[in-house]
């Protein structure tokens, strides 16, 4: 080995020792509920929410429904396009093969906007701070949604 292979080796070998050493510990396992806020008194500014009202906004546009399945649903079970099974995408609403486990994927992220835009609805806008003329357009988007 050469010099210089030697110096690399050795400092990628106490990069990986440095690595192993650091990378885990207990705490990392034990769960936590970070994330995870009360609605009550979790919203206290305009500015929260239109956090809320984004993200019922981030639910529906994605793949899974606004974005793409929503429509192309629409679009295999009618005359204007096919699913034909070489992609093995859309295949069960082209084939109308519904049953209770296949049938609520396009449904799920709609439930998830409609509960967003419920926090919205349900909060008192008298009580946040911020601009209370933009906190009832808010509420009006979620009537709306």
């Amino acid at each position: 080995m050469t010099m210089n292979t030697l110096k690399i080796t050795l400092y990628l070998t106490a990069c990986t020792f440095v690595f192993a050493v650091m990378s885990c510990t207990t705490e990392d396992l034990d769960p936590t509920l970070a994330q995870n806020k009360d609605v009550e008194g979790s919203i206290t500014s305009v500015a929260d929410l239109e956090g809320i009202m984004l993200g019922a906004y981030d639910a529906i546009t994605g793949s899974n429904y606004y974005g793409r399945d929503f429509i192309i649903h629409n679009e295999v079970r009618t005359d204007n396009t096919f699913a034909n099974g070489t992609s093995g995408r859309f295949q069960t609403p082209a084939s109308f093969s519904y049953i209770a486990i296949n049938g609520i994927g396009v449904w799920v992220p709609a439930y998830v906007a409609i509960a967003r835009a419920n926090i919205v609805i349900g909060t008192d806008i008298s009580a946040l701070t911020g601009d209370q003329a933009f906190a009832k357009h808010l509420q009006g988007e979620a009537y709306c949604l």
